[in-house]
């Protein structure tokens, strides 16, 4: 996981976001060495549709798609807790 200090992040915050916004890769900024914060890209469209796919699913959908939804599903809880992990390690 990226990671780039306070300094370098202020100077550069539209890279940073740029990066994140493109790539889907979180960037944690670190200020002494610590992790303290986290720039993460938005849920967009295909992972909002994976979330509502998700919930269709526990309501009743067949079984070929419900594994299709916890598949998607993953995938973005995945993109996610990548980041929380690699903070905790860091810190």
């Amino acid at each position: 996981m990226k990671t780039v200090g306070i300094e370098k992040a202020r100077a550069k915050l539209g890279d940073v976001v740029d990066r994140v916004r493109y790539t889907g890769d979180p960037t944690v900024i670190t200020r002494q060495g610590t992790p303290a914060a986290l720039v993460a890209p938005l849920l967009g469209s295909s992972d909002r549709s994976a979330v509502a796919l998700a919930r269709r699913t526990a309501a009743g959908m067949e079984a070929g798609d419900a594994q299709n939804a916890i598949t998607d599903l993953l995938y973005v809880i995945d993109r996610y807790t990548d980041a929380a992990q690699a903070c905790d390690a860091a810190g």
